[in-house]
Parts: C-alpha cells; structure tokens; sequence
C-alpha cells in the first residue's frame, strides 16, 4: 500500500468510500475502528481514515486522540493482522490513517464474529464466504522425525 502523506491526502478523501477505503469521524469508538481493521484484513485489505466525515469533509481528531490508544484496542482482534497506523496534517487539522493489509493464512476475528468488505460496508461473513477463505488457507503437515533403526 502506498503510504499517505500531507501532498497527497486529499486524493485519498476526493475518492469516496469503497471496497479498500473507509472514513470515520475523528471521535468514532474502538470498537467500530477494529470492525472495520478486520474486516479490511479478512478481504483486500484497506485504509481507514479517522478525522474525515462525508459529506462535511475535514474534521480532523481530538489532540488527545493517541495512536497508541488505537493500536492497542486492535492489538487485541484475534489473529491480528498486519497493520500501520499514522497521522498525517491536512488544511490545519490532524487524520489517523491506519492502513490494513491482506491477511495471508489467517482470518481476523472482531467480538467472536468474521467481518468482511462489501462494497462500502462491514458485513459479517457468510458461511460460503468463511468456507471459501478456509480453502485458500495453506496448512503445512506437521514434520515427523525419521523413526530410529
């Protein structure tokens, strides 16, 4: 993923939310950003962008808004997917940008229950959607030791 930075922030807010891009208010609770952490990691992968509202634009976080607090809420999704978060400045306010990746061998879970992306949407899994990650999950057989002659 490309990393967002203040000379291009704006393309990212001009797209509007898809599939690999969400925006949050800059006061949203853990609990939404993880469900969404998750579901990013269980499909394409993604960016989150707190501090931006469609259709008001910028609104920027609260300064006590600390990445270490956010980092350590998602810390705690079960399987933890590889993720970056950061803050970036834009026309005076601050945004976090968390950018998820792809999980490889794994599925992320949120509060006991598998979220994915739809479209602009967090959405639970389906059966059929689980079953098919699973089949893309590569498992290694266990190593046996050569038996002793």
């Amino acid at each position: 993923m490309t990393t967002i930075n203040e000379q291009n922030i704006r393309s990212y807010l001009e797209r509007g939310e898809s599939q690999t891009l969400e925006y949050k208010s800059g006061t949203s609770s853990l609990d939404a950003i993880c469900k969404v952490v998750a579901s990013f990691a269980n499909a394409e992968g993604g960016i989150l962008i707190l501090g931006f509202v469609e259709p008001k634009g910028i609104v920027g976080v609260l300064p006590d808004r600390k990445l270490s607090t956010i980092d350590h809420a998602i810390s705690h999704l079960n399987s933890l997917p590889t993720f970056t978060s950061y803050k970036v400045a834009c026309d005076d306010k601050e945004l976090i940008i968390i950018e998820v990746q792809k999980n490889q061998n794994t599925l992320t879970f949120f509060r006991n229950t598998l979220y994915t992306r739809v479209g602009d949407a967090c959405v639970p899994m389906r059966t059929a959607d689980i079953e098919e990650a699973l089949s893309l999950i590569h498992i290694s057989e266990p190593t046996r030791p050569e038996p002793i002659s």
